[in-house]
């Protein structure tokens, strides 16, 4: 469900009930896109529902959980562009395990309860997380333009939140400070891939050796790429 965008007018307000007329039950994938999508309590289920899509769609916290709360099947998320969004919540989900966040500029918190979450995706800005589960793989990316430290936050902050951590691959485009040598350690990491893209945005006084922090943080580490 895609809705063309008109400059100047107002976002449109999907009717939700369209959804929940009887035919929920059969929806299987679902990708909206361009509207205003305000579900309310009481519209129902999808209980076939395995793959949710929401690109530049207002939605609010709350309402988003409470969707995601209904959709007890749902394996695959991906939210882009969804700029209402500050606090993700992510209820007690058995089937979800990939989680993709793309853009959501006002995002600062994502919390999961999803107990098989094994994937997860962050493209665009820093924000704090909190999983509950064991997630496996992590990838970390930013814009050309977006903020800074992608790689230093994921040392000090990002696995602090997914200790578990498998595999890790981060893209900054502009790193500022060193990455910091902490006691924490990443018992479980194996693979690592750490890209700086923009040559000319990393600082003069950056020190690549830093980048050994994540090296001694992690006795099971077996791949290490920098690029």
């Amino acid at each position: 469900i895609i809705m063309p965008h008109i400059p100047g007018k107002e976002e449109y307000n999907f009717p939700c009930s369209l959804l929940f007329n009887g035919g929920e039950n059969s929806i299987r994938y679902l990708y909206i896109a361009m509207c205003a999508f305000r579900p309310t309590a009481g519209l129902g289920c999808w209980t076939k529902l395995t793959r949710l899509l929401l690109s530049n769609v207002w939605i609010a916290d709350d309402e988003l959980e409470g969707l995601l709360s209904n959709c007890t099947a749902i394996q695959h998320l991906e939210l882009k562009n969804c700029s209402e969004i500050v606090f993700l919540k992510i209820p007690l989900l058995e089937c979800l395990t990939f989680l993709r966040v793309s853009l959501c500029i006002n995002l600062q918190v994502i919390e999961s309860d999803a107990p098989n979450l094994s994937t997860f995706c962050l493209f665009g800005g820093l924000v704090s997380i909190l999983f509950g589960s064991d997630v496996k793989n992590i990838e970390v990316s930013c814009l050309k333009f977006g903020p800074p430290n992608i790689v230093r936050f994921a040392r000090t902050e990002l696995l602090s939140g997914a200790p578990d951590v498998e595999r890790l691959v981060i893209t900054s485009p502009n790193e500022m400070e060193s990455t910091p040598m902490l006691s924490s350690k990443f018992l479980h990491l194996k693979y690592l891939h750490i890209s700086l893209i923009a040559n000319e945005a990393i600082s003069p006084a950056y020190d690549y050796l830093s980048l050994v922090s994540f090296i001694e943080a992690s006795p099971c580490l077996e791949t290490f790429i920098f690029e």
